[in-house]
């Protein structure tokens, strides 16, 4: 009686063998890596090389030509004059200054026959007078704010003319800033985007304005129009206003303007 024997568990068919012996194989071969084309090796070369030539060519040039002479510098020199300078001559070479001294109250405008004094809410002389720094400052929601910068642009004096024609104010002012200090000074009062308003002709620097937007008072809702207008000449800044319960005709206070500006002249 014969027995069979089972296969032992470390002997594997013929199939497993072979199968793995192919995917060893496999595995062993070599990876051959890509070669890149001659043509793009080609550019890459004229890529690099390129700027290098040119700019060796071009200095090659540039140095074989000859020097251009520079041309002589001209600087002429100095000359002192053969005998003292005297003092009274070179001020009177000077410029002139702007001829805006004295009284300013003599060059503000006349009060209209059939207008009548204010006392421009309590700040300053009533009718023809002078308006302090203090006074002036205390007229802005700012005070304090408002009196440093007056003082920091070297503020000497302020010319007022105030009166009221009916129901409508109006307030003309002539203010005298340092010489050096005109320029940053006036800036507080330029207009720059005029509402309702324009040039005023005859000034270099001169606008006005006649909004049509009510405004309120202080601390009140009590509405009211306004309109100014400004311009500087030498170190006086010509500042008018206009208050009233109804819109301000913007020609009314342009001619008021044009002929307080013909007293700066």
């Amino acid at each position: 009686m014969t027995t069979d024997i089972p296969a032992s568990p470390d002997t594997g068919t013929e199939t497993g063998i072979d199968t793995g012996t192919e995917t060893d194989t496999e595995a062993a071969a070599p990876v051959v890596p890509g070669r890149a084309p001659r043509t793009a090796r080609l550019l890459l070369a004229a890529v690099l090389l390129g700027p290098v030539l040119g700019a060796g060519i071009g200095y090659a040039v540039q140095a074989a030509r000859p020097e251009t002479p520079l041309p002589p510098l001209a600087v002429e020199a100095l000359h002192y004059p053969a005998q003292p300078l005297d003092p009274a001559a070179a001020a009177a070479a000077e410029p002139k200054p702007l001829a805006i001294d004295g009284d300013l109250r003599k060059l503000l405008i006349g009060r209209p026959a059939d207008a009548e004094e204010w006392d421009n809410y309590g700040y300053g002389d009533t009718g023809v007078g002078w308006l302090s720094a203090g006074d002036k400052a205390m007229m802005v929601g700012d005070s304090a704010g408002e009196f440093r910068r007056l003082m920091q642009h070297h503020f000497r004096r302020d010319a007022l003319l105030a009166y009221r024609r009916g129901d409508v104010h109006y307030r003309i002012e002539l203010i005298q800033f340092g010489a050096d200090d005109i320029g940053s000074a006036a800036s507080a009062f330029t207009i720059v985007v005029p509402k309702n308003g324009g040039t005023i002709e005859g000034t270099v620097n001169g606008h006005y304005e006649a909004p049509a937007e009510p405004e309120h008072y202080a601390d009140s809702t009590e509405e009211y129009y306004s309109a100014q207008a400004t311009a500087v000449r030498g170190s006086v800044v010509m500042r008018i206003e206009m208050f009233s319960p109804k819109p301000v005709d913007g020609q009314e206070i342009k001619n008021l303007a044009i002929r307080q500006w013909e007293r700066l002249k």
